[in-house]
């Protein structure tokens, strides 16, 4: 467990973090929970004065952190090739051919 100090006016009653406190872990969304609410966030694009806005309205409404669901969005954005980057299945294989390129230089 990790321990976490606060010296901040405003944290002593939150409850993830306390005074001293113990961070809480990181929580666990349902692939269908998540499919929602990119799919939400998706189709009310320009509906909000900004993606921004449009992200925090629907995490709100989805009970996810507005920046999860920014990151669920942008993996979704590069998987439809829409936004510059890896998609998911190459980022996996790249994932996996350094963990054997670190293998082969551990073995020589």
């Amino acid at each position: 467990m990790l321990q976490v100090k606060v010296n901040r006016p405003g944290f002593a009653g939150d409850p993830d973090v306390g005074e001293i406190g113990v961070m809480s872990k990181r929580k666990k969304y349902s692939a269908g929970v998540r499919e929602r609410a990119v799919r939400m966030a998706l189709e009310q694009e320009g509906t909000y004065r900004s993606e921004w806005a449009t992200i925090e309205s629907i995490a709100k409404n989805t009970g996810c952190a507005s920046e999860t669901l920014r990151n669920w969005v942008r993996w979704a954005e590069r998987d439809a090739v829409k936004r510059p980057g890896p998609a998911s299945e190459e980022l996996a294989r790249i994932n996996k051919l350094e963990r054997k390129v670190q293998e082969l230089r551990r073995a020589n």
